[in-house]
């Protein structure tokens, strides 16, 4: 089979029977270190089960990119960013509080209080059960005596 390979990257890409052998032993190489490796990770993670292999709907699919990219950009501090990407989670799923809270944070990194104060009351409205209460309602007042001191 891997002859087949070789001979269809030659074909497809021209590569030459050098670069080939390369490849070829580099994935020798990692098949056997995975094989090798593979007690070692079971060990460590557990094993996988079917649910892991379940298949995902494509909404939940792009649910889970946004919500990557949304960590890569919060990450970097890119408050715009982060606000584009919570709106496209919100389209999907309205009811997503964890994400009116987030985006109230990031409004306010962003100096735009009044957005921020209005996505937290939304929040803490709609999800009045939350575990976090009381940290974002302790936000909210801090941002609203700021507010109050700017005017």
């Amino acid at each position: 089979m891997q002859g087949i390979i070789s001979y269809w990257f030659h074909l497809r890409y021209g590569i030459d029977v050098k670069g080939l052998g390369a490849i070829a032993s580099g994935t020798d190489f990692l098949a056997a270190l995975s094989f090798l490796a593979a007690p070692w990770v079971a060990r460590r993670t557990g094993l996988l089960k079917a649910e892991h292999f379940a298949p995902v709907s494509h909404r939940q699919l792009l649910a889970r990119m946004l919500t990557n990219l949304k960590g890569i950009y919060w990450q970097r501090e890119a408050w715009d960013r982060v606000v584009g990407v919570i709106d496209r989670l919100l389209v999907l799923d309205p009811k997503a509080g964890e994400e009116w809270r987030d985006r109230g944070l990031a409004w306010t990194n962003m100096g735009e209080l009044q957005r921020g104060l209005g996505d937290w009351e939304r929040y803490l409205t709609e999800f009045p059960n939350a575990t976090d209460h009381e940290a974002v309602k302790g936000q909210l007042r801090k941002t609203r005596q700021k507010l109050a001191q700017l005017n």
